[in-house]
């Protein structure tokens, strides 16, 4: 099923109890499948709706980073057709317009594949392999390199007295 068909979709900015009712509870899912979407992310959660999975990062109980990625293949491939990134961005639009980048830095590595860049909030969406879109804000992105920089320099949390 494509996502053209979708007319709802996790928004960067929403609240987890908005993501829960598009889509219901969150998946029991394995810490080691969420650990890679954003370090530093207060919570991680990921939900299946529609025949995609959606991996979504809480900061300050909203939204900063998410991607969507298909569970199974369409025409035996996972590739995200260009209609389903063209829907997800238009959902993800809000009051501005996305503008195609020549790609940038995400998760600390440069980005070879397509990027976007959002008007209003300097948001940004990559799609690096065509298996999964990723969309993100300025602050994951601001989170996530402060946390690297502690891991960096050594700071670690306190370790609960047991």
């Amino acid at each position: 099923m494509g996502l053209m068909a979708l007319n709802v979709s996790a928004r960067l900015g929403d609240t987890e109890r908005q993501c829960v009712e598009r889509y219901g509870s969150a998946l029991s899912t394995p810490v080691m499948t969420l650990s890679s979407l954003m370090e530093g992310a207060d919570r991680l959660a990921v939900y299946e709706y529609q025949g995609f999975k959606i991996r979504v990062a809480f900061m300050g109980g909203q939204v900063v980073r998410q991607s969507y990625q298909r569970i199974k293949p369409v025409d035996g491939s996972l590739k995200l057709t260009e209609s389903e990134i063209a829907a997800i961005l238009d959902a993800e639009r809000g009051e501005g317009q996305w503008v195609r980048t020549s790609g940038g830095v995400f998760g600390g590595l440069i980005s070879p594949g397509r990027a976007w860049e959002r008007s209003t909030d300097k948001a940004t969406a990559h799609c690096v392999t065509g298996i999964t879109l990723t969309l993100d804000t300025p602050a994951a992105k601001e989170r996530e390199a402060a946390f690297r920089r502690e891991q960096k320099e050594g700071r670690s949390r306190p370790v609960p007295k047991f």
